[in-house]
């Protein structure tokens, strides 16, 4: 079965390969291999498939804010750039290019957005064959995989979307060598790094829900030093629309720190007694 699909990324436009008075440049992730919810549920999309698509990707058009509403771009003033040097990126497990922005085309302010960061979402509209067969990827369980993918457009400055930064978006250059462990806000979530993604399996990542009803996520991966083992939190994840701020993140973040300190000292608190009360046996003994 042929069907069409979208598949989000986000920008961070730090890195600009051009900015002319006809045309920004800025590169970007445009799709990376994992497990993403759609409407008839989650889909795998593998990094073998990504691979054999990645030159449909080249040339295709970039859209502004939102993907037609027609899904599939047919109106011709739609389009505001065009995505160029797609390629598919082992190290990443994901498609890699260029988002030539054309400046005539596209408001000034919707640019400047994308320049200081504001609109970092990027967003793929493609076509994709429904393969039914249900699996897993990393322990994340789908439903069903997207195969024989064809690119369609690329839509950017739309709202945070399924493969979220710093994993999909612009500026992948400092994504590959190492993801900082500042906190960032974007425009819907605050970013809170626990660990570098340098110490982690490429192409592990997920991301998983920690609590929905309070709006906080996390991205998991294996570490590098236990491939086969289990993950481990590289990101927190704090949804803005549920209150979060930068500040009240970082305070949650403190808080899970001491009680996760406390429990240590309570489990240390444990061992000792027992110790001390088996000591004392022996020594009655």
């Amino acid at each position: 079965m042929r069907k069409i699909g979208t598949s989000h990324a986000e920008v961070d436009a730090s890195k600009i390969v051009e900015d002319s008075d006809e045309f920004l440049v800025v590169p970007a992730i445009i799709a990376r291999e994992g497990v993403f919810p759609y409407p008839e549920g989650k889909a795998y999309k593998p990094a073998s498939e990504l691979k054999d698509a990645a030159f449909t990707a080249e040339g295709a058009w970039v859209v502004a804010e939102k993907h037609p509403d027609t899904i599939v771009l047919t109106v011709r003033n739609d389009i505001k750039g065009k995505v160029e040097g797609a390629k598919f990126s082992d190290e990443i497990n994901g498609i890699l290019g260029n988002l030539r922005f054309f400046k005539a085309k596209c408001d000034a302010a919707f640019l400047a957005e994308i320049k200081t960061g504001k609109r970092k979402d990027v967003s793929l509209g493609f076509f994709y064959d429904y393969d039914a067969t249900p699996g897993k990827w990393n322990d994340e369980p789908y439903d069903f995989v997207q195969r024989n993918i064809l690119v369609d457009h690329v839509a950017a400055g739309v709202p945070v979307g399924r493969c979220r930064s710093p994993y999909c978006g612009i500026a992948v250059d400092s994504l590959i060598r190492k993801v900082a462990l500042d906190p960032e806000e974007t425009e819907n979530f605050i970013h809170v790094p626990v660990s570098g993604s340098e110490d982690f399996v490429q192409g592990s990542f997920r991301t998983i829900t920690i609590d929905a009803t309070k709006g906080i996520s996390a991205v998991v991966g294996k570490l590098k030093t236990d491939p086969e083992g289990s993950t481990h939190i590289q990101c927190f994840l704090f949804d803005k629309s549920k209150d979060w701020t930068m500040m009240k993140a970082e305070a949650w973040i403190e808080m899970r720190k001491k009680s996760a300190a406390d429990s240590a000292v309570r489990e240390i608190g444990r061992a000792r007694r027992l110790l001390e009360s088996w000591s004392l046996s022996q020594r009655k003994g």
